[in-house]
């Protein structure tokens, strides 16, 4: 379950950082910075290493 929100966590803080680079009102600075701590609770609640590197190679992989 800690997977599948750490994925949501990491697309949200991805499409949050897009937005506030193209936004040109710098209001949603800490949009990106609150969905990058809610990735790193849910990292600290896996216990499993590979499962904790699986997120970042799913996104690495579609962004490429």
């Amino acid at each position: 379950m800690h997977m599948r929100y750490a994925l949501e966590s990491t697309v949200l803080a991805l499409g949050a950082m897009e937005r506030s680079m193209s936004d040109e009102i710098e209001i949603h600075q800490d949009v990106p910075l609150f969905h990058l701590k809610d990735l790193q609770n849910h990292l600290d609640a896996i216990s499993n290493l590979p499962r904790k590197v699986s997120p970042f190679s799913v996104i690495f992989f579609y962004v490429v």
